[in-house]
């Protein structure tokens, strides 16, 4: 988890980015990240289409790539470069053109590019990662070494399920009923702890 603040343009760009952020190799994504305007109009001239321009005044303007996600894996860094599309938005002649002048600056900066569409992302894991945000917070006031006995716990696994177990927090810590679920929500949210329960 990236831990700031980011701004996303769309649904395919968020649902990208939160698969991206779940990933404990990913250190850093950058959205809309700016590329050198010089590089760009160079290689549309390069390859004979249009540089993009602002409608009004026809300035060039500065091209971005949706997402530059920075990786390390073993202590080797990696930078990958992602344009976020509607599959729809591919048939248009000139996203394409807009995409290649995005593809060959990538290229000639050694970063690997590539285009992720709706096609691409996996809806059942997507609708998890979006149900887990709300849980990134705790807003209730837990004492400590609670807190600390069901993280321990979870690490731990267990032969009940998920909703089992966390109705048997309620009742062993003596908590309202359904506080047990929200802290074990928000420690999977956080990554805080693995387990082998079936989800219920």
């Amino acid at each position: 988890m990236t831990r700031r603040t980011h701004h996303l343009l769309s649904d395919i760009e968020f649902n990208c980015f939160l698969i991206y952020d779940w990933l404990d190799d990913v250190v850093d994504i950058r959205e809309q990240y700016p590329l050198d305007r010089d590089d760009t109009r160079r290689i549309a001239e390069a390859i004979g289409v249009r540089h993009p321009a602002e409608t009004q005044t026809q300035t060039d303007i500065v091209m971005s790539t949706d997402l530059v996600v920075d990786f390390s894996t073993d202590g080797t860094a990696k930078t990958i470069a992602r344009a976020v599309k509607h599959s729809q938005a591919l048939e248009e002649p000139r996203t394409l053109e807009k995409l290649e002048i995005e593809r060959r600056y990538w290229f000639e900066n050694g970063v690997d590019f590539g285009i992720i569409t709706e096609r691409e992302l996996p809806n059942e894991p997507v609708k998890t990662l979006r149900w887990l945000l709300g849980y990134r917070e705790l807003n209730e006031e837990i004492p400590r070494d609670i807190l600390i006995q069901i993280d321990q716990d979870l690490d731990r696994g267990s032969q009940l399920t998920f909703g089992e177990f966390c109705e048997q927090i309620d009742l062993q810590y003596g908590l309202s009923s359904g506080t047990g679920r929200r802290i074990s929500n928000h420690f999977l949210a956080k990554k805080y702890g693995y387990s082998t329960f079936i989800l219920s």
